[in-house]
């Protein structure tokens, strides 16, 4: 019970945060590989990676908007609310321009969570988004796999 439990906090953090965005933006289920060290995330459903100990969570999903209004949109969506000490702006990963937004959310059940997202430009009106949790003490283990992730991910064919 503990691990569904844990999974649907994932999902629905998640959510929380791809939803701050306007309610006619669309996320959807396109599935997108990614390299990064999956060991670290042994419960996999589809593009959504989650590890109840230490507890951490990625996932990646299709913008169906340009990198550039994605941009402007979360500028506005993440000025308050549940994420705290908020820094974002655009950087180069390995020579891909991403966008990130990095931020601490606390749950319901007071837990700390450091969050992460990260998205790139798949096309002219496309984005890829990889979001990423994991509690602060586990940082040294899941710091970079979202940065591995969003350099190498590309939109299965």
């Amino acid at each position: 019970m503990k691990k569904i439990k844990f999974i649907l906090f994932a999902f629905l953090a998640t959510v929380s945060i791809v939803n701050a965005q306007d309610e006619d933006s669309t996320f959807s289920d396109v599935s997108i590989s990614m390299d990064f060290n999956k060991e670290l995330y042994p419960i996999v459903m589809g593009n959504v990676f989650v590890s109840e100990d230490p507890k951490a969570m990625l996932m990646a999903t299709f913008a169906p908007q340009s990198l550039e209004s994605l941009e402007e949109e979360l500028d506005s969506d993440f000025s308050g609310g549940e994420l705290k000490n908020i820094k974002k702006g655009m950087i180069d990963i390995k020579g891909t321009k991403v966008l990130y937004i990095t931020g601490n959310f606390t749950d319901e059940n007071g837990e700390d969570y450091l969050i992460e997202m990260l998205a790139k430009k798949n096309d002219k009106d496309n984005s890829i988004v990889v979001i990423t949790f994991y509690d602060p003490n586990a940082k040294r283990t899941f710091e970079n796999e979202a940065k591995k992730a969003i350099v190498s991910a590309k939109v299965d064919e």
